[in-house]
């Protein structure tokens, strides 16, 4: 992570106990123990979707793609006076993230914002936070939607293709 720049060494006066979030691979996550940054900020109340909010549209489609996002929350960077409340204790040191963090109050809502605003405009693309639902009528117009999706989403190096299953008949969404 500090060479891939996602955490900096910190001499913040902030810090948190570093957690490691279970992955459902069985990997871990390294994120911080939130609990006492979370208590002190104020939500964002940008929505995230709910699955009967695609409900009604879904039944009409199908061919339908999923998209899973290649550590999305990284793709936000932290602005810079904000960094030092991200601190995490660990046994190397006290570090900071550069790059939005699992475990902050606010990560889901900002990144729905963001995944948002990079697909905004396509209303056959179902983004519920790292996971993208792409769902059409017939085979043709699903492979304009999905390069339309895919060409968006390349531009930020978002697309995780060995978690990615695409154009089939049936799909299993969160």
């Amino acid at each position: 992570m500090l060479n891939n720049e996602i955490i900096r060494p910190s001499n913040s006066q902030w810090s948190s106990p570093l957690h490691l979030a279970a992955k459902k691979d069985g990997s871990y996550r390294p994120c911080g123990d939130y609990r006492q940054l979370n208590a002190q900020t104020i939500p964002d109340r940008y929505p995230i979707p709910r699955l009967e909010d695609f409900h009604q549209i879904l039944k009409e489609t199908k061919i339908f793609s999923k998209i899973d996002l290649f550590k999305a929350y990284f793709q936000i960077p932290i602005a810079e006076e904000h960094k030092c409340k991200t601190a995490i204790i660990t046994p190397f040191g006290l570090y900071e993230f550069n790059v939005m963090s699992f475990g902050l109050k606010n990560a889901p809502a900002t990144f729905q914002r963001f995944i948002h605003e990079v697909l905004r405009g396509l209303d056959f693309v179902f983004p519920y936070l790292d996971d993208i639902l792409i769902a059409s009528k017939s085979n043709q117009e699903h492979e304009i939607h999905l390069n339309l999706v895919l060409e968006r989403l390349n531009a930020f190096g978002l697309i995780n293709i060995s978690k990615s299953v695409f154009a089939v008949e049936e799909i299993e969404f969160l």
